[in-house]
């Protein structure tokens, strides 16, 4: 009886950390796709850094409350601006408030400077300028049914004079393929895929 009781206990324990190879080489697609992704964008918009931060539980406090976290799973910079993302893992949401507020109802926040921030959310402002920051513009990954699941941006270390509306719909196109990609949608057609992060 205690045998058949610990054996299913440890079956409902295990069963939902078992990482298979074909989990592995899913991911392995996805994140090669999400990082030429990030590559076109780089190369499209004349940013020094983009990135995607996905949003995740970060377990609960001790009063039960859940914690909201995000985390920078994906990065890439031109060769002289160093990489962030090592920095930026499982994060409190709360730390980018007003960032977090905006994208959920707009979609998008640009910053064209950072000091903009400084009086508004100056936890956010000081999180940003560390990394040399100067411009920075952000688009929500959204869900069909309205969750957003995290956001994909650009970062410039001077104050960006660029055409903005540009660069929003260059920013929703490869926000829509993110989210395509993660939710499987495109991401068993590998040549499909190859073709496409160039448009």
């Amino acid at each position: 009886m205690f045998k058949e009781f610990a054996e299913n206990m440890l079956l409902k324990v295990n069963s939902g950390v078992i990482h298979t190879v074909e989990d592995e080489e899913r991911n392995c697609k996805i994140n090669e796709y999400l990082d030429d992704i990030l590559s076109c964008l780089l190369e499209k918009t004349g940013a020094q850094r983009a990135f995607i931060f996905s949003y995740h539980n970060g377990e609960k406090s001790i009063d039960g409350r859940g914690f909201q976290k995000m985390t920078c799973t994906n990065e890439r910079t031109v060769s002289w601006v160093s990489p962030i993302m090592g920095d930026c893992q499982n994060l409190q949401r709360a730390m980018l408030s007003s960032i977090y507020k905006t994208l959920i109802s707009n979609d998008t926040y640009f910053i064209k400077d950072i000091d903009e921030l400084r009086e508004k959310d100056s936890v956010a402002y000081d999180f940003i300028r560390k990394h040399g920051t100067k411009s920075i513009f952000l688009h929500s990954l959204k869900r069909e049914d309205g969750l957003v699941s995290g956001f994909i941006g650009i970062e410039y270390v001077h104050i960006c004079e660029c055409d903005m509306e540009k660069i929003s719909k260059y920013l929703e196109k490869k926000a829509l393929k993110v989210m395509g990609a993660t939710l499987g949608e495109i991401i068993d057609e590998v040549d499909f895929l190859a073709k496409e992060v160039r448009n």
